[in-house]
């Protein structure tokens, strides 16, 4: 479990780092409720928001926001930037609500020093979540101990996932590579029929479909000119001189 979690960190650590880079490098693409699509060309599309409502007993934060990215590969991830350093092992939730506010879904964060980040493998179901809730509470405590809780909208987040997940896999090169290769397989295979073999198939069925409808008719003649003969009886003839003599 400790190799495991380990990895999870390294794999994090340089996320981060290409997050750092989104901020900088960043072009809004569309604005859909409080959610902001944007881009960085040739590396993702992401979606980000900020919470219309924080508590917590804190003198002072750093800003604080929700972050789904699409990346390049094909791979999607949500995280949240807490503005403060996160306690290690703490309890971190992340609840999706109706518009009752009532709970639909609730997961276990990861944190990552200022960041936490959803479990292995369930970024895909967390995100549609989303897209059928709400609100969106965020849990977790910083290093001190101080508890903070963080109340995003979910309005718009639906259009706002759908239009980043489209733009960002049209630019997919892997998908790109597959249809190019599909389009040349299409192409070999009819290339390499040779056209001489191809007309001498349609004379051979041309032949066969001649010789099929010739021994038809010849099988039925046939039949009609050769009967079958019925043996007649003959009558019996006496012959009275052979008798009387």
């Amino acid at each position: 479990m400790c190799i495991k979690f380990t990895g999870f960190l390294v794999i994090v650590s340089f996320i981060f780092f290409d997050c750092l880079a989104l901020a900088a490098n960043h072009r809004k693409i569309a604005q859909h409720g409080v959610w902001t699509v944007a881009e960085v060309p040739k590396k993702a599309v992401y979606v980000l928001s900020s919470p219309e409502r924080s508590e917590g007993k804190y003198s002072k934060r750093g800003r604080a926001y929700a972050m789904i990215t699409f990346w390049q590969k094909g791979e999607s991830t949500i995280h949240f930037e807490q503005g403060y350093t996160v306690k290690p092992d703490s309890n971190i939730r992340v609840s999706i609500l109706d518009k009752n506010k009532k709970l639909i879904q609730k997961y276990k964060f990861i944190p990552h020093n200022e960041e936490i980040w959803a479990p292995a493998n369930l970024d895909g179901k967390i995100i549609s979540f989303m897209k059928n809730g709400y609100y969106m509470i965020v849990e977790s405590s910083s290093s001190r101990g101080t508890k903070t809780k963080d109340t995003y909208n979910l309005s718009g987040v639906a259009k706002a996932v759908n239009e980043a997940s489209r733009r960002q896999s049209k630019k997919t090169p892997v998908k790109k590579a597959l249809a190019k290769k599909k389009r040349s397989v299409k192409k070999t295979t009819i290339r390499k029929i040779p056209a001489k073999k191809v007309v001498s198939a349609k004379k051979v069925l041309a032949k066969k479909a001649v010789s099929a409808k010739r021994q038809m008719p010849e099988k039925k003649t046939a039949a009609k000119k050769n009967p079958i003969k019925k043996s007649k009886k003959r009558p019996l003839v006496i012959n009275k001189s052979a008798l009387s003599g």
